[in-house]
């Protein structure tokens, strides 16, 4: 192509970085961003999800972070997939955790409930819900505000589930984070 005239563009970059990942040379695909910005075209957020799932996915979990944290400082907004990329690593991490030694404890469980409830994954949230409980921890406030603040009430049986609480305890605590009148179609639920 530059044998032609014709200097690659931001398209023809991510092209070759996602032709590069999916063939496994993650070590190439690294230098093409780094040449990339090098020549002052600026990489975009598709090309950062492509290599950071890439990396994900080879296990490079601490290069990827690296790189999430890169791209927010030069001013790149995170979007779905590349959050989808880290997301999807959560039980690797669970797992090397576990083989280390290191058991999740309720903040690394709440963490992840309120970022996949952040990335919609309802479904997700959920489950690592239920996992969290049966481990013996709860959810916090700021996970069960923003279950509730989600209109999630079709889920409120599995909060009483989290939290083990009467319905009186529930409105309570409903009412004390803030949102708003315990609904009428959730205290039916709970009944």
């Amino acid at each position: 192509m530059q044998a032609h005239g014709i200097p690659p563009d931001v398209i023809t970059y991510s092209s070759l970085v996602d032709v590069l990942c999916k063939s496994a040379r993650l070590d190439a695909a690294v230098a093409i961003l780094k040449d990339m910005e090098d020549k002052g075209i600026k990489p975009t957020i598709v090309i950062y999800s492509i290599l950071m799932n890439s990396l994900c996915e080879s296990g490079q979990l601490e290069d990827a972070a690296n790189l999430f944290y890169d791209l927010v400082l030069k001013g790149l907004q995170p979007n779905v997939k590349t959050y989808n990329g880290l997301m999807n690593e959560v039980d690797k991490v669970l797992r090397n955790m576990e083989e280390d030694g290191c058991s999740p404890d309720d903040i690394t469980y709440n963490t992840i409930i309120r970022r996949y409830i952040l990335n919609n994954d309802l479904s997700k949230a959920l489950w690592y819900c239920d996992l969290m409980v049966n481990k013996g921890f709860e959810a916090d406030a700021n996970t069960f505000h923003l279950l509730t603040s989600c209109h999630l009430i079709a889920y409120v049986i599995h909060l009483k589930t989290y939290f083990g609480s009467s319905l009186s305890n529930l409105k309570i605590m409903w009412q004390s984070l803030g949102c708003g009148e315990f609904k009428s179609c959730a205290s039916e639920c709970l009944i």
